[in-house]
């Protein structure tokens, strides 16, 4: 396994190339073989991760690490972590969590690392945005969470999520 950690402001399309070359002699009899990897920068690169802690009512202290078995009246919070992990700005980042099936929404927030500027918008049909967190969602709604870093107040192609940047954002839901 080849492991490639790429710094950030790395150009796209940089490429490294690296041969290894292994040699084994037995008895009188050498071998000799060569492999050789090449790694291109090809820009950015979002991962995305979710985890849930479920909490007993509106209280913050945890009775349960697995949201799975959260009874009726629990509030689960959950976060979604999106990043920048490649070299290269992305543009246009919205990241979308539906309304679990059985809860009742309570709240959502955001918060930012990484970026030099930019405001949190929210949406709940992802065309209309607002810097004010949403208080309610429908059963069946998502929610939409994006960066404006071009101060439109709105979220287009020259929106920028640069390299290590990472947006975590923050729901807590209510159990039917």
């Amino acid at each position: 396994y080849v492991r490639i950690l790429t710094p950030a402001g790395e150009p796209i399309g940089r490429t490294d190339v690296n041969t290894l070359t292994a040699s084994c002699t037995i008895a009188s009899a050498s071998v000799t073989a060569t492999a050789s990897e090449t790694t291109t920068v090809v820009g950015g690169d979002l991962r995305l991760t979710k985890s849930a802690v479920s909490y007993v009512g509106s209280s913050t202290s945890v009775r349960d690490a697995n949201a799975a078995t959260a009874l009726p009246g629990d509030v689960i919070e959950y976060t979604v972590v999106a990043s920048n992990i490649g070299t290269g700005n992305l543009t246009k980042v919205v990241i979308t969590d539906p309304l679990p099936s059985y809860t009742n929404f309570v709240s959502v927030s955001a918060t930012l690392s990484g970026f030099t500027g930019g405001t949190v918008l929210y949406s709940t049909n992802g065309t209309t945005w607002s810097t004010t967190a949403p208080t309610a969602l429908s059963a069946g709604g998502s929610i939409y969470v994006a960066v404006d870093t071009n101060s439109d107040n709105n979220i287009t192609s020259a929106d920028l999520m640069p390299p290590s940047a990472t947006i975590t954002i923050t729901f807590r839901v209510q159990v039917q």
